[in-house]
């Protein structure tokens, strides 16, 4: 069975596979460690193509709402950076963190900026695949324009004129 042809659950099991094998293979089994981690680049690359070709199948509706819902994700965690540094003064109050058990405010400021650049990444496609299909459309529309106005004229020569 041809690679192109097999299912994303077909894919995700032989990678499950391949990085058990990985896990297991002894220490000085460099060549196979070698073939085996190349295998599992092509199955990593082939499973992010899945889920790049699955936002395209999915309507203007879905990805509105999604976009709508990572938005609202982002500006929580805005929030919630803003909540750190008020509450422990932006690192200056370190033992009244460390005291409620929360990691001192660069640590989490960097776990929330991670968490804020997958988010950024996801709304830019997204709203790359809205533009797209916008300017499609617009593109489509305007083909219709030309057309139509092309088809009200009448010709030179022609007994209507």
């Amino acid at each position: 069975m041809e690679d192109d042809d097999r299912s994303l659950d077909d894919l995700l099991a032989e990678l499950a596979d391949v990085q058990q094998r990985l896990i297991e293979l002894s220490s000085d089994a460099f060549a196979e460690r070698f073939e085996l981690r190349g295998r599992q680049y092509t199955l990593r690359e082939q499973t992010a193509t899945f889920s790049r070709d699955w936002d395209l199948d999915r309507s203007s509706e879905e990805l509105l709402a999604e976009l709508a819902s990572l938005r609202e994700r982002l500006h929580q965690l805005d929030r919630q950076k803003i909540d750190v540094a008020t509450r422990y003064g932006g690192g200056t109050n370190t033992q009244a963190a460390v005291k409620a058990g929360v990691p001192c405010s660069s640590t989490r400021a960097s776990m929330l900026l991670r968490g804020a650049g997958d988010l950024h990444a996801r709304i830019g496609r997204i709203k790359a695949i809205l533009t797209d299909r916008v300017s499609n459309l617009i593109s489509d529309l305007e083909t219709v324009a030309v057309r139509t106005r092309f088809e009200e004229r009448p010709c030179p020569g022609s007994a209507s004129e």
